[in-house]
């Protein structure tokens, strides 16, 4: 897709495809559920941010065109979730790893909000 500028008849950006958007969506969902420990930020601050950008994408999504119906209404639900999980964070025990330093470390949730999906470990 060319950039915004390069669109005829357009002063804004155009939508992702759909997909693309999803995709997205699912990695930063990933990432949120398992920080990566060489981050600038810590576990929790990183969740945070995470989870705003998560939120973000589900409030593209609830507008996207290419979205159904039951998609649109489905992306209200998580965007609500996520926008609470913004503004708590939770936290996240690393258990001793021995100094490994890859970002697949294992990572327990020991908080989570109402609602929240909980009971996994990776």
């Amino acid at each position: 897709m060319p950039p915004h500028s390069e669109c005829p008849g357009t002063d804004a950006p155009q939508a992702p495809d759909v997909q693309t958007l999803l995709m997205a969506t699912l990695a930063l969902m990933t990432a949120w559920a398992a920080p990566c420990p060489q981050s600038r930020l810590g576990p929790q601050a990183l969740r945070r941010v995470l989870a705003r950008k998560i939120s973000a994408h589900l409030l593209l999504l609830q507008l996207h065109p290419q979205a159904s119906g039951g998609a649109r209404q489905i992306a209200v639900q998580l965007q609500n979730r996520w926008e609470a999980l913004s503004a708590q964070g939770a936290d996240v025990v690393r258990p001793d790893d021995g100094g490994a330093a890859a970002c697949d470390a294992p990572a327990v949730a020991t908080t989570a909000p109402a609602g929240a999906v909980t009971g996994w470990v990776h």
